[in-house]
């Protein structure tokens, strides 16, 4: 007799039929709610995970990914002599073309008020600064993160709110029931059940959106543990 409690073990071997992490081409919904990790849910109910059983991350999540991009911006933003030598003999055949580009567009102008705001702007686009190239290598994740989390914080907020309307609509349900026209007539069932629904979700909501911000801030952990 089939029991769900006590499911028969899931055969070794649950990613090698398919190794990339199925996040990426799982549609909006399924993203949302985290339906695209049941299969993975399910082995690891039915028996211990094993090696075996972990999906791959793709390329652009791993630590050497991270870690290239953000490097990669971070010594964009300092200047060519302080940079090392992979660096700075990748970015010596751009700074010549920029050089010569700048050079023919001083040729057409005149007055030294206009090559001195020339010379002062290239002199800071080198700021050095690791916190903008952090945030140039995350701003999509960093920014949504932060709005689910903002999000999160609200619905988790108000969450007791909707449980206080909910409770008191069971109170005032109750006396006038045992003593009518004691209170004044409270809502119908409908009211109530569109309460706990709304109570429902929003606590749901609040798990899927704190693992939603939490995934940003797992990469950004990774790139700092590297």
């Amino acid at each position: 007799m089939y029991n769900p409690f006590y499911p028969k073990p899931a055969p070794p071997g649950f990613a090698k039929a398919s190794p990339l992490l199925p996040e990426g081409s799982a549609s909006w919904l399924s993203r949302l709610v985290f339906h695209w990790l049941s299969p993975f849910l399910d082995v690891g109910f039915s028996r211990p995970l094993e090696q075996d059983d972990l999906w791959e991350l793709p390329q652009s999540k791993q630590t050497a990914e991270l870690t290239d991009r953000v490097e990669r911006l971070f010594y964009a933003r300092c200047p060519p002599e302080q940079r090392p030598i992979a660096f700075r003999a990748k970015s010596s055949r751009t700074n010549d073309i920029d050089s010569h580009a700048t050079e023919k567009d001083l040729g057409d102008t005149k007055g030294d008020g206009i090559n001195s705001k020339s010379e002062g702007a290239k002199k800071s686009q080198y700021d050095s600064s690791l916190f903008k190239a952090l945030h140039r290598a995350f701003i999509v994740r960093w920014w949504i993160a932060g709005f689910m989390h903002l999000i999160g914080d609200t619905l988790r907020t108000t969450s007791p709110l909707v449980t206080k309307v909910l409770l008191t609509w069971l109170s005032e349900s109750f006396i006038y029931h045992r003593a009518p026209g004691s209170i004044p007539q409270p809502r119908g069932i409908g009211y109530g059940i569109g309460v706990g629904i709304a109570l429902f979700a929003m606590q749901g909501e609040i798990w899927c959106l704190t693992l939603t911000s939490s995934d940003a801030y797992r990469d950004f952990k990774k790139l700092l543990a590297f």
